[in-house]
């Protein structure tokens, strides 16, 4: 005499097809209180358990999905870190100097031969601007290439000279970058440089080298006994009465 709880079966439509019914039953009792009958209500639950169904699936496959993903990403994730890894190790490990800096010259990043270089630490130099020790004529220069870079044309190499600390001026090469979004908005830039101090001293002196060697083939025999003995230390006089010239043609 207990009302049956709710309860699904499956029975054949007159199409053929199968149908999922919810019932539910409940005693019928007489006057006497005997159960003498059930009644029950069915309810056709076909489109909805196969919405479940298809529901189900597709909680299913998404749960499939997201870990595929999750694993992809974890696995992605690690071989950015293997490669980030690989990569701070040749940055730190080279010789170069490497700077990542904003368009006013405040460095993001610096790695260690830079900072060695320089005798400061990293967080002396991140957060601080390289712009007023670059010599005034080479920073305005440095400036307006700036001004005609392009996701195009995002490379640009220049030569120019840097007060040092104790503030003495060398001469920096580098190579910059600047790094653009996928929108083609500027993010940073990246230079890689040396000091050339020495090779430019080294070209300055192999030109000024070429100069006096022409201007060396362009005397004439006269000439180059008077240098000689300009050369040998010998007053203007001296070389007169050795040569037998006046003092003026000597001057």
């Amino acid at each position: 005499g207990v009302t049956t709880p709710p309860y699904e079966v499956t029975t054949r439509h007159a199409d053929g097809s199968e149908r999922i019914l919810e019932v539910r039953d409940h005693p019928i009792r007489d006057d006497s209180g005997y159960v003498i009958g059930s009644e029950g209500i069915c309810k056709d639950i076909t489109a909805r358990k196969h919405a479940e169904r298809e529901l189900e699936k597709a909680h299913e496959y998404m749960e499939h999905q997201v870990t595929e993903r999750t694993r992809e990403a974890q696995s992605m994730y690690r071989r950015m870190r293997e490669s980030e890894e690989r990569y701070r190790v040749v940055v730190e490990d080279s010789p170069d100097f490497i700077v990542r800096w904003k368009g006013d010259g405040e460095r993001t990043f610096v790695n260690d031969a830079y900072c060695q270089y320089l005798g400061q630490e990293r967080s002396e130099l991140i957060g601080t601007s390289f712009m007023p020790s670059i010599v005034d004529e080479d920073r305005v220069r440095l400036q307006e290439q700036l001004k005609s870079l392009t996701a195009d044309s995002p490379v640009f190499v220049t030569q120019q000279r840097f007060t040092l600390p104790d503030g003495q001026v060398v001469w920096h090469r580098w190579s910059n970058r600047a790094l653009f979004s996928s929108r083609g908005e500027l993010l940073e830039f990246q230079s890689v440089g040396s000091d050339i101090t020495a090779q430019r001293a080294a070209q300055e002196r192999a030109r000024d080298k070429a100069v006096a060697d022409a201007q060396l083939r362009n005397l004439t025999a006269r000439e180059r006994d008077v240098m000689q003995l300009v050369v040998a230390g010998d007053a203007n006089k001296v070389i007169a009465r050795k040569l037998e010239l006046s003092i003026k043609t000597i001057e």
